[in-house]
């Protein structure tokens, strides 16, 4: 049922956390999402707490992805 609606979105946006993560899990996500041809942006939170040139190091190689923290209320702009 996910799937369905999220094909008929406009934007989804995947929120994960950044501190716990693997980028792998992310990697299977994207392909996943481009195949069923759906709209995305990756959102990853806590960048409060982690550092956040690790977190990039990380993520950073994805396209569409906005580092945020929900919590402090730190880049919510970017959305």
């Amino acid at each position: 049922r996910s799937l369905e609606k999220m094909k008929t979105a406009d934007m989804v946006l995947y929120l994960f956390d950044c501190t716990t993560e693997p980028v792998e899990e992310i990697r299977s996500r994207v392909k996943e999402f481009q195949n069923e041809k759906i709209n995305f942006l990756l959102v990853a939170n806590k960048i409060d707490q982690c550092d956040e040139a690790y977190c990039k190091s990380q993520y950073g190689f994805f396209e569409n992805l906005v580092f945020v923290s929900a919590k402090e209320n730190q880049q919510i702009e970017g959305l």
